[in-house]
């Protein structure tokens, strides 16, 4: 991320690399950090991944739905009109296996 972020021209399909990393990694801290970078570089991008496994959430790992539940925030605070739009996403993590994700995302 810090590459990207300082020399964007020399990964100039940074976000396209790791959403495709992200439809394809298993591992739950890779995921995460690469999530995380994806939120960064291009929040847009991270939304669309988010949609398209809104019915697997609750097969991630707790720190994985921990970063979802900080995107979904942090859109809903800066665009109150996308509510709507994470309803069942909430929902799914209010299901969730993991008391610090069914708390947060409560808040």
């Amino acid at each position: 991320f810090t590459i990207y972020k300082n020399f964007d021209t020399l990964i100039p399909d940074g976000p396209e690399l790791i959403h495709n990393f992200l439809e394809q990694e298993q591992d739950a801290s890779c995921k995460r950090n690469a999530f995380m970078m994806l939120i960064h570089a291009d929040q847009e991008r991270a939304l669309d991944y988010l949609s398209t496994c809104i019915d697997q959430l609750h097969t991630f790992g707790d720190i994985l739905q921990l970063v979802i539940v900080e995107l979904v925030y942090k859109v809903c605070h800066a665009n109150p009109s996308e509510r709507a739009r994470f309803i069942r996403c909430i929902y799914n993590l209010l299901n969730s296996s993991s008391p610090a994700v069914r708390y947060e995302a409560a808040g």
